[in-house]
């Protein structure tokens, strides 16, 4: 099994990550001065002269300029809890990724034990068999009664269910172990 984890939460880690760059981005331009200009014009009655009752066009143009110079270090304790923030979420991803590792390695440990049981559950089916057939040529010969053989016959097929309800356990561990993984 590999250990190459793809959730979806590590990206959302890296999504948050990338906002707060985003954010430390606009900090460092928010104290940068802004130049805006306007343009406010009509057509009415009175113009921009009270004076004059006559249909006028009038018109207003100008520029703005925008220069935070003092921010009273406002901007400075953003960027420091902004760093705070990554920091956080550096470490809740490598929490995630212990987490996840550990669970991987439990559901690993798991599968190593289903296989060790299905292996045995091989070798007690072929010694069940091996049995079977003895009992059935003790039968044959009237040593045995048939319920010693019913019995022996039902412990046969007691262990081939076992041996499917291991495989079937196995490859649920094994779905869960990609799911966790992010397969």
């Amino acid at each position: 099994m590999s250990d190459d984890i793809k959730r979806p939460e590590l990206d959302l880690f890296e999504l948050k990550k990338e906002e707060i760059n985003a954010s430390s981005l606009l900090l460092s331009k928010e104290n940068a001065p802004k130049l805006s200009g306007f343009l406010d014009g009509g057509f009415g009655n009175p113009g921009l002269n009270m004076l004059d009752n006559s249909f006028q066009i009038f018109y207003t143009v100008g520029l703005k300029l925008k220069w935070n110079v003092f921010d009273w270090n406002s901007n400075k304790k953003e960027r420091a809890a902004l760093h705070i923030n990554k920091g956080i979420i550096d470490n809740e991803a490598e929490v995630f990724k212990l987490n996840t590792n550990i669970e991987l390695s439990q559901h690993e440990s798991d599968i190593n034990k289903i296989e060790e049981l299905i292996l045995a559950d091989n070798e007690i089916i072929t010694l069940r068999k091996e049995v079977l057939e003895a009992t059935e040529s003790q039968l044959r010969n009237g040593i045995i009664t048939t319920s010693v053989y019913i019995t022996e016959l039902t412990n046969l097929y007691e262990e081939e269910n076992r041996l499917i309800t291991h495989t079937i356990q196995l490859e649920l561990a094994k779905s869960n172990y990609n799911i966790i993984q992010g397969n």
